[in-house]
């Protein structure tokens, strides 16, 4: 522990003073001095002596040895053009290609719903008449109006006239609260 200091070493507290004084300031830029000849003779001298003593040669630690990095960097010829840069206003969709995705995409949309419209109503047609031919539907309509049937259980004409009006009725109430819903 001989780089450390000890508490009761330190000085005490007390003996800080605050002074102060004006300093002349130096200018940071020396003024500029003619150099006499024999100054550069000597000067020339010593690097001419250094040179000879090869100080003033590169450690070798300092001289890169993989050379490959230059040789093989397009940018590095004398002649190096660099090439076109990507049209990147061409990558971008024009205004007539998003219309024409745009109208696309409208006509797959129509084929569908088309394709829904057709297919609804015969869908609720099939519903309603699986429905009226239950047989729990038979019962209740036998329960509530018996002058529709017959003896023997059949529907008389006007069991007939009646279950057809509200077949059609049915369908019509359908039709419109599908149509209403999907228009919401």
């Amino acid at each position: 522990m001989a780089d450390t200091t000890n508490i009761s070493e330190l000085p005490p507290k007390n003996n800080i003073t605050l002074e102060t004084a004006e300093v002349s300031h130096k200018p940071l830029v020396p003024p500029k001095q003619d150099l006499s000849p024999d100054m550069v003779n000597k000067i020339v001298t010593g690097i001419q002596t250094a040179s000879q003593s090869h100080m003033t040669q590169l450690p070798s630690r300092d001289i890169p040895m993989a050379t490959e990095r230059h040789t093989k960097d397009e940018r590095s010829r004398p002649n190096y053009i660099p090439p076109p840069q990507e049209d990147y206003i061409q990558k971008h969709d024009s205004i007539q290609s998003i219309m024409a995705n745009t109208h696309k995409k409208e006509v797959k949309k129509e084929r569908l719903e088309t394709i829904y419209d057709e297919i609804q109503t015969p869908i609720f047609v099939m519903i309603l008449y699986l429905l009226f031919q239950l047989p729990v539907f038979q019962k209740m309509l036998r329960k509530h109006t018996p002058s529709l049937f017959a003896a023997d259980g059949h529907s008389t004409f006007s069991g007939y006239v009646f279950k057809t009006v509200l077949f059609g009725l049915s369908f019509y109430l359908v039709q419109k609260g599908t149509h209403y819903l999907s228009h919401l």
